[in-house]
């Protein structure tokens, strides 16, 4: 049986030829991109400044409209960028989209738990936290409504203690792998992550498969 590598955020084309990627399209229109993978939508904050609030909810809409995108982000709330409160308007924004369309969030969260906590307290949707690299107790605390997920890259070849223990404790029906602008195949993240849970990569395959269909409501 064939298994897929699902990378669930990446600034790049597939890499191998069993990828089943999400790229992200930042609020670039979708025409420009291949057809052959998924994309997510949606302004990074470190960018808010770039665009009015107008014209990124008319850039929402129109990419919206195109099957290929199936997430919203990456977007989210950063202590070390600039604008903190113009952030929190656009992302505040972004959510709701994201509700009104019942679309899942890939989250950009930096020294911001508390800030994003307060944001998507009332959002239903799935909530992917990209490139995560925390304690544990980060993906409990915004954990409320069961479907926030955590999603690894390359800091998992090198794990931080932290790290280390959240990629063994956290359920696997919680976690989502990726590799973000990292020159990395996402087959040596999946090597890497199968090798730390203890368990055969075709297995870790399998789950992937399983939270993919189930988040993104589609089938490969």
């Amino acid at each position: 049986m064939k298994h897929n590598y699902y990378n669930i955020h990446t600034h790049k084309k597939p890499q191998i030829n069993n990828e089943v990627c999400i790229r992200n399209a930042y609020l670039t229109p979708i025409e420009r991109f291949e057809p052959s993978y998924f994309l997510s939508t949606g302004i990074h904050p470190w960018h808010v400044m770039r665009i009015s609030a107008k014209e990124l909810m008319n850039r929402l809409e129109k990419n919206c409209k195109n099957k290929q995108v199936k997430a919203i982000g990456e977007i989210g709330l950063d202590k070390f960028a600039t604008d903190y409160e113009r952030q929190k308007s656009y992302f505040d924004m972004q959510i709701n989209f994201a509700a009104q369309g019942h679309y899942p969030v890939i989250l950009h969260q930096v020294k911001s738990v508390e800030g994003v906590g307060s944001v998507t307290k009332d959002f239903n949707e799935p909530i992917i936290l990209h490139g995560f690299n925390g304690h544990i107790s980060v993906w409990e605390q915004l954990n409320r409504k069961g479907k926030t997920y955590i999603s690894i890259g390359s800091n998992c070849l090198n794990p931080s203690t932290k790290l280390l223990q959240t990629l063994k404790e956290i359920p696997i029906n919680n976690l989502f792998l990726e590799t973000d602008n990292a020159a990395v195949l996402v087959q040596t993240v999946y090597e890497k992550i199968a090798s730390i849970r203890q368990i055969e990569t075709s297995i870790l395959m399998e789950e992937m498969a399983i939270n993919f269909k189930s988040v993104f409501k589609t089938a490969i």
